[in-house]
């Protein structure tokens, strides 16, 4: 017997002690999610029932409900609900959620990345497909709609943070995004007004107000659907091989880069690149203007590449855990700016002057995180080219088991690419996030920055 998730979530609400409830008409798995503990709820279609945390058996039994007790609060648990009759397993549901945060627990202030949402998204996975709900408080104060996107296309419009996806294949990769807008203060609303007058434009059109006024907010989850066999036979390695590819090259295949760590037993990488699609960008400084007659030169590349194209920036971030503790290797390359004149002949280069940066937090066995910090300007320092810097500020939390979570804001200018892969796998790099280049005015600090929150 097969089933599909036929879930019409109806609400999200707070309950008392924090706890965030999945309200739900009819659903395979409802979600009672609290700081230190997880309720499972699940539609009584089998015989006998096993739960799994971390491919281990935490419970099993014949009742169609578990409670996760004395869980570390702001930390992610996946589940897997093996449904049996007759002996024989029916269904597998994969359920990937969060714990709250403990409000009483204080986190350092220089560790702690900025964004830090309590919204999260919740995946209920089979291979037949997939269900999303977004939690937390999440408003769109541009037209009350969300924008949902799978693998960077489009798929639905005001989603009200709920979504079933079953066009999915077994094995498949797949990222979702949903995306709210919130508008800035009325003092930062009132700052780009000015300058933009200044520039001799008057009247904003629908179009420069939502781009220019409002701040997105992208929740992005990375979904693998299950290829269709036994829990136990599960492993990682065996799933990301038949897994269906995002990127067009393996991180093992790729002869002109290498992992910044050495070969180890249990790694994860991130790559961050930011670049300037097109091949000439009008030269503009803060202070001046643009100048006439002058360009700097980009990237010309409309399409993201983990290893392939020109950037103007590139971070790379390996960490790799160990019985006891966990290590991170770190690296970056910034690449020289170039002047042209206004017939795209050379004139100059010059290094780009950065400030690219990482800060450790916990590295224990289990869990690692840093943050990382990113500012870099054109490399010509003179009042006639000074430029606003390329800004991230981004933290990363990693798991041994293979989950992870980025959280922080970016510039909406140029484009930005976010990259997770396995150092030295034979499966393929997969691209997280994909910002695209809006206008190099959102660049100047009155304009807004886009937040992100990333979970696997």
């Amino acid at each position: 017997m097969k089933r599909f998730l036929v879930s019409s979530v109806a609400s999200l609400a707070l309950i008392g002690g924090g706890a965030q409830v999945i309200n739900a008409e009819s659903t395979d798995v409802d979600l009672d999610v609290g700081s230190n503990q997880i309720e499972l709820d699940w539609e009584d279609t089998g015989e006998n029932y096993k739960v799994y945390l971390k491919d281990e058996i935490v419970w099993e039994g014949s009742d169609s409900h578990f409670t996760h007790e004395n869980l570390k609060s702001n930390h992610p648990h996946n589940y897997n609900i093996e449904i049996y009759e007759n002996g024989e397993l029916e269904q597998d549901l994969e359920v990937r959620t969060k714990t709250l945060k403990n409000t009483t627990l204080r986190v350092q202030s220089h560790n702690k990345a900025p964004n830090q949402s309590d919204a999260f998204i919740d995946a209920v996975v089979n291979d037949e497909g997939v269900e999303l709900t977004l939690r937390g408080y999440v408003k769109d104060e541009y037209n009350g709609k969300m924008d949902l996107y799978k693998n960077g296309e489009l798929i639905k419009k005001n989603t009200k943070g709920h979504y079933i996806d079953k066009e999915v294949s077994a094995g498949e990769q797949i990222v979702y995004k949903f995306v709210s807008r919130t508008k800035v203060s009325n003092e930062k609303v009132k700052s780009v007004k000015e300058k933009l007058k200044d520039q001799g434009v008057n009247e904003l059109s629908e179009k420069q107000k939502k781009h220019l006024l409002y701040q997105p907010n992208e929740y992005i989850k990375l979904v693998k659907v299950p290829v269709e066999e036994s829990r136990n036979a599960k492993s990682l390695v065996e799933n990301a091989e038949k897994s269906t590819s995002l990127a067009s090259n393996k991180v093992s295949s790729l002869s002109s880069w290498s992992p910044p760590a050495p070969p180890a037993q249990n790694q994860t990488g991130f790559k961050y690149r930011t670049y300037i699609p097109m091949r000439f960008a009008k030269a503009r400084s803060l202070i001046e203007g643009y100048t006439e007659g002058y360009q700097f030169g980009g990237d010309n590349r409309t399409y993201n590449s983990f290893s392939g194209g020109t950037h103007r920036t590139q971070t790379d971030v390996n960490i790799t855990f160990h019985s006891s503790y966990s290590t991170v290797h770190f690296d970056k390359d910034v690449t020289d700016s170039t002047l042209y004149d206004e017939n795209g002949n050379y004139l100059d280069s010059s290094p780009a002057p950065s400030d690219i940066s990482y800060d450790k937090g916990v590295q224990s066995g289990s869990t690692n995180y840093i943050r990382l910090k990113h500012a870099a300007a054109v490399g010509f320092a003179t009042a006639e080219w000074a430029t606003p810097d390329i800004n991230y500020d981004i933290g990363i939390s990693t798991y041994s088991d293979g989950g992870f979570g980025v959280s922080g804001t970016r510039d909406q200018a140029p484009n930005h690419e976010l990259w997770w892969y396995v150092p030295y796998g034979e499966w393929d790099p997969v691209l997280l996030m994909s910002g695209e280049h809006q206008t190099f005015y959102h660049l100047t600090p009155a304009l807004p920055s886009a937040n992100i929150s990333i979970s696997y």
